[in-house]
């Protein structure tokens, strides 16, 4: 009975041990069946991911061919293991992208598609730019500089065009070229302005742009501005504005005259300044005549000569203050330009005025610039001075150059006192420099030894006076010389002692 039941349970124990190993199999099939499903999704995941990058690979590529002015349509690249074609409507500006990857158990072939930068007319997609615009320098008959530009991926095309100008004085339009070809030539009637040209279909392909080469007439068209109306072949229009002369040229006109000055030899020249034309091109402006005024008007003085840029003269003669002159050669500037005022001369030492002068243009509208003398710009504060040193040094006068955009100079100064004949002025220090030494008895001028420069806006401190012995309880003036020759006075002050 004993060896009967060892028997028994053994057999049961083979029996359990199968259903374990059977179990376990089942298990670790189930493991190996989950890992190869995800292994497989990561898989899918990752293709797709790639062909999506793909896209938009193609889309970057797409875009940029059309840039260079380039037909994408129909190309294909590849990358890795992958590859993209290109699908392209230039009617209608669709892009289509489609993409390839395939993996060791998955791939993947997705495609993505954008609306290119169409318009709803052809006018909306065609820009005119007329900023490089010009009249032929020889024979001003000719309109230059033009471009036209198809800012879409459809093809404009452009079938009729009216120009006009003004003013309108009988002129004639008779030929019009774009992109090397004449679309209206000489053969067909000359047309008057405004009237609509019938020209040879331009057609613009997408995103490009095509040169005006010019626009012809029969006579000189200098002093004219010109209205361009283009008609597409969808019947809508364009209009583009060419400006060469201002509305109120003056309004163009700046006149800069912060380096303006008095000098030359015998001081008869007003030189420095610049005139621009402010307006944009192809706004140009002209000047035909100045008026320059000037105070005091005695001892009399003309003026005789006006130099721009520094080649011959513009105008010569004799003028009186207030007398309106007109330009021999006419000053012409075109949009954004500038030109230098050289010099106006006169007669005589023009030293401590104040000028007025007049732009005239030829529309006649006028601008109006004042020079004023350094000593209108030079402030003189005795507020805070004070008596110093045992009463030797008059100190903390200020000078203030008022004129925010011009330097000023002092080339000379005198100070007055009452009693004590026998004191001297001695030295002058000025932002902690001695500008001046010397001797100089009550009212008697010193020429500085270095000239006192004040640029536009600032002060200059006068650090002393200072005399030869003590001016305790005496009463100040003083008279301050310009480089220009105006000068300031300053009135009488009792300055108490220094704390």
């Amino acid at each position: 009975m004993t060896h009967s039941l060892s028997n028994n349970s053994r057999g049961i124990g083979i029996v359990a041990v199968m259903i374990i190993v059977v179990m376990l199999s089942l298990i670790g099939g189930v493991i190996a069946t989950v890992v190869a499903t995800g292994s497989v999704a990561k898989t899918n995941d990752l293709v797709r991911e790639q062909a999506f990058g793909l896209v938009q690979a193609g889309l970057e590529y797409a875009l940029k061919r059309l840039d260079d002015g380039a037909d994408p349509d129909g190309d294909t690249r590849y990358l890795g293991r992958g590859q993209f074609t290109v699908d392209y409507n230039s009617e209608t500006g669709v892009i289509i992208i489609h993409s390839n990857v395939s993996g060791l158990q998955a791939a993947s072939s997705p495609s993505f598609s954008i609306q290119g930068p169409t318009s709803g007319n052809m006018a909306d997609c065609l820009t005119v730019d007329v900023s490089g615009a010009y009249l032929q320098s020889w024979s001003l008959d000719r309109l230059r500089g033009l471009t036209l530009q198809n800012t879409c991926n459809g093809d404009v095309t452009i079938t009729s065009m009216t120009v006009s100008w003004s003013p309108d004085s009988g002129e004639r339009m008779t030929q019009i070229r774009i992109e090397g070809d004449n679309v209206y030539t000489i053969s067909q009637p000359a047309l008057r302005s405004g009237v609509f040209a019938d020209i040879i279909d331009t057609v613009i392909p997408a995103c490009s742009s095509f040169s005006l080469d010019w626009i012809r007439f029969n006579s000189n068209m200098d002093n004219k501005n010109f209205t361009l109306v283009f008609t597409m072949s969808d019947g809508t229009t364009k209009q583009a504005f060419v400006q060469f002369v201002a509305n109120n040229e003056a309004a163009c006109l700046d006149v800069d005259l912060t380096a303006t000055y008095v000098g030359y030899s015998g001081y008869v020249r007003l030189l420095g300044g610049t005139l621009t034309n402010s307006c944009q091109p192809p706004t140009a402006i002209r000047l035909t005549g100045m008026t320059v005024s000037w105070t005091p008007t005695s001892p009399s003085r003309n003026m005789n000569s006006i130099n721009f840029n520094g080649s011959g003269n513009e105008w010569s003669g004799s003028a009186a203050s207030g007398a309106a002159v007109t330009l021999t050669t006419a000053l012409d500037l075109a949009g954004g330009d500038s030109a230098d005022q050289t010099y106006l001369q006169f007669s005589d030492d023009m030293r401590g005025r104040n000028f007025t002068i007049t732009y005239s243009m030829r529309d006649g509208t006028t601008k109006t610039v004042d020079f004023t003398n350094m000593a209108s710009c030079l402030s003189v504060t005795t507020a805070s001075e004070c008596l110093g040193a045992s009463g030797t040094e008059l100190r903390n006068q200020l000078w203030t150059n008022t004129c925010q955009e011009r330097s000023i100079v002092v080339h000379r100064a005198s100070t007055t006192w009452n009693g004590f004949r026998s004191r001297r002025w001695i030295r002058l220090g000025v932002n902690g420099s001695q500008v001046w030494s010397g001797s100089r008895r009550s009212g008697q001028t010193a020429t500085l030894d270095a000239d006192v420069t004040i640029a536009g806006g600032a002060t200059a401190t006068v650090n002393y006076y200072r005399f030869n012995g003590s001016m305790t309880g005496r009463t100040f003036s003083h008279a301050i010389t310009l480089s220009d020759t105006s000068n300031v006075a300053v009135p009488g002050f009792s300055p108490p002692n220094c704390p």
